[in-house]
């Protein structure tokens, strides 16, 4: 799977998905720090990337057509430290499969994971 990490992930985080055999860059790699929710959003789908995020206004149906895009992993936690996010992560893609999460919208939090699919 071709994943994006949003600015408030990490190299940590990215190597963790590289372990998975994920083809993840982050925006810091590739200079898209500061930019728009916007600029960010068209590279992510031009890009054809799922994006992981700790940014709320991803996960916003009424502004992101469903299936219009690769999909979109918001990790929702409390504790916001990068071990705890790694946890969340690894948890999330050994529950569910990357195919399962194509096209969807998909919201982790420290203990659950849902998953808003296209109707």
């Amino acid at each position: 799977m071709k994943i994006k990490l949003d600015e408030n992930l990490s190299r940590e985080h990215r190597e963790l998905l590289s372990k998975y055999g994920h083809d993840a860059a982050t925006v810091h790699d590739e200079k898209l720090q500061g930019s728009s929710d916007n600029n960010l959003w068209r590279e992510v789908c031009k890009e054809g990337r799922f994006l992981l995020t700790l940014d709320v206004g991803f996960a916003d149906a009424r502004r992101i057509a469903a299936k219009s895009h690769p999909g979109i992993l918001l990790i929702r936690t409390s504790r916001k430290g990068s071990k705890n996010i790694a946890g969340i992560i690894r948890r999330v893609f050994e529950e569910i499969s990357p195919e399962e999460m194509q096209g969807c919208i998909v919201v982790a939090d420290d203990s659950k994971t849902r998953i808003r699919r296209a109707k």
